[in-house]
């Protein structure tokens, strides 16, 4: 799962991609994410990008020098590599599922279109409740 940061004091959004192909593994599906939202965000003329993901494992791909991911994979990292590249800034960074809800959220909606762009005034009221506490910094405790 991956969310865009705007620049802060104009406005914040997150787009989520949706994919229709199966992948063979979690970390395939999560790198898919991935690089459907790099070539959004591309789309959009966006240059800094802050992706969030709740795999460790992809997360330490991006941070650790000279990361391999495995071969069944490696067409995906290729192609995230050559995106990147377009991008003035591109961090990645190991988020907890639970400080992603809204994330979580649109995902479980399971779309089948390549990318559904979401506007606050369509989301349910349950969404904007957790998008509200969010932004509000609501905290949570890891048990």
């Amino acid at each position: 799962m991956w969310d865009k940061d705007t620049t802060r004091h104009r406005h914040e959004s997150k787009i989520k991609p949706y994919g229709g192909s199966t992948p063979k593994t979690i970390t395939a599906h999560e790198l898919q994410g991935i690089e459907a939202g790099l070539k959004l965000a591309l789309n959009y003329g966006i240059t800094n990008m802050r992706i969030g993901t709740d795999s460790k494992v992809v997360s330490s791909y991006f941070n650790s020098p000279n990361s391999k991911p495995p071969w069944h994979v490696a067409g995906i990292w290729d192609r995230i590599q050559n995106l990147r590249a377009n991008f003035d800034v591109c961090l990645v960074e190991h988020i907890f599922r639970q400080t992603n809800r809204a994330v979580d959220k649109l995902a479980s909606l399971r779309h089948t279109s390549e990318f559904l762009e979401i506007t606050l005034s369509s989301f349910a009221e349950d969404l904007k409740k957790i998008i509200f506490e969010d932004k509000e910094g609501k905290e949570y405790y890891m048990m």
